[in-house]
């Protein structure tokens, strides 16, 4: 049988990640990365046919999931 020893809780909103168990919790501003991830995206659609090429380049290069694991490691815990 296996015994759980302790739990880690997880809520994630559109602006904010909050990561904690019964000992510790760390909160995340994510308002930031919607911002670029906004920005990057609108920069991409902007692009003409002839550019297909670069968007695709840039979309790959800027994958949103890829954006934010960047942002949430490079970002100090809120105390």
């Amino acid at each position: 049988m296996v015994e759980c020893t302790s739990t880690v809780g997880v809520d994630r909103n559109l602006r904010n990640l909050t990561v904690g168990n019964d000992q510790e919790t760390r909160h995340y501003d994510l308002s930031k990365t919607l911002r670029i991830a906004s920005t990057t995206m609108r920069i991409v659609a902007s692009f003409k046919r002839d550019d297909a090429r670069i968007r695709s380049v840039i979309r790959r290069s800027m994958d949103s999931e890829e954006l934010l694991g960047l942002v949430i490691c490079s970002m100090p815990p809120r105390r």
